[in-house]
């Protein structure tokens, strides 16, 4: 039996594989990446970014709850 070139494959092989081994990572492994983009992001500012973008209104139920 041979083995299939790696570089000969639809765009759906190449997502189904990409799926398959992050749904096989450890839970570890997932909250590590996680951390990991997190701390990209804050280094880079984008959190900053976000923040200063945002406009925050107040929630409609917010009056409500208060009384």
């Amino acid at each position: 039996m041979t083995t299939p070139d790696p570089l000969q494959c639809t765009f759906e092989d190449a997502r189904r594989v990409n799926l398959r081994q992050g749904i096989a990572l450890s839970a570890s492994a997932k909250v590590a990446f996680f951390e990991e983009m997190v701390s990209l992001a804050v280094r880079f500012g984008a959190r900053d970014r976000l923040a200063a973008s945002r406009v925050r209104e107040p929630h409609p139920m917010s009056d409500a709850l208060a009384k």
